[in-house]
């Protein structure tokens, strides 16, 4: 678990902690910090909590190594599992990034992160190296 946890830290730093999929930053020690920040709820920062994902499901035998782990929030991670067969990381990739700029993804559901512009646009590099 410890390799893993590396290889989410290392996803992290990589995309300047901002979730792969949504691109809305997230946190890995200070959800209280982090919070107020973001002038959040702790239950609503918990949803932007970092995890590491894995580009190729590990149910399909995607391995744990640099080229198939990115960092994604909490959120953006369960909703992708939630069902039997998850959808591949590019395609939902761009499911999510219909919906955010639809407002119908996480950020639509927190007013506070879109009213101060915490919200951005999709860039380059977010993608794994």
């Amino acid at each position: 678990m410890k390799r893993l946890a590396s290889l989410r830290r290392q996803a992290a730093d990589r995309q300047s902690h901002c979730c792969y999929y949504c691109g809305l930053p997230m946190w890995e020690k200070e959800p209280t910090a982090f919070a107020k920040t973001h002038r959040l709820t702790r239950r609503e920062a918990r949803l932007l909590m970092c995890t590491a994902e894995h580009l190729h499901p590990r149910s399909e035998g995607g391995p744990d190594t640099e080229l198939n782990i990115v960092a994604a929030c909490l959120y953006c991670n369960r909703q992708r599992h939630a069902v039997s067969r998850p959808r591949p990381s590019a395609e939902y990739k761009q499911l999510v990034a219909d919906r955010m700029r639809r407002g119908r993804w996480l950020a639509g559901m927190l007013p506070e992160m879109v009213a101060s512009g915490v919200t951005r646009a999709f860039t380059s590099r977010d993608k794994p190296r």
